[in-house]
């Protein structure tokens, strides 16, 4: 138990006495107006967007199916309610 708390505290330690450009990404610390950085911006935005449209195709799939169940249940229910005239024995 003791050694966990000193390697704890050994590492909030380091992060206090660390330099700051260690923690940052390539981006902030980087030229901005330099092709590397273009791309990785538009890299950003594509897997964001493939990311994005995935949860959002997921997310209808599941709306849809909640819109059919909703759909069906209140076409059983007015069958129950009121017979169909078609159907005489």
């Amino acid at each position: 138990m003791k050694q966990r708390i000193k390697i704890a505290l050994l590492l909030g330690l380091f992060g206090l006495v660390a330099r700051p450009e260690i923690f940052a990404c390539a981006t902030c610390y980087g030229e901005s107006d330099t092709n590397m950085a273009a791309g990785m911006s538009w890299g950003i935005l594509t897997l964001m967007v493939v990311a994005y449209g995935v949860l959002l195709g997921i997310l209808s799939f599941f709306g849809y199916l909640i819109y059919r169940s909703q759909r069906m249940a209140s076409l059983m229910d007015q069958e129950t309610t009121h017979p169909s005239d078609s159907v005489h024995p």
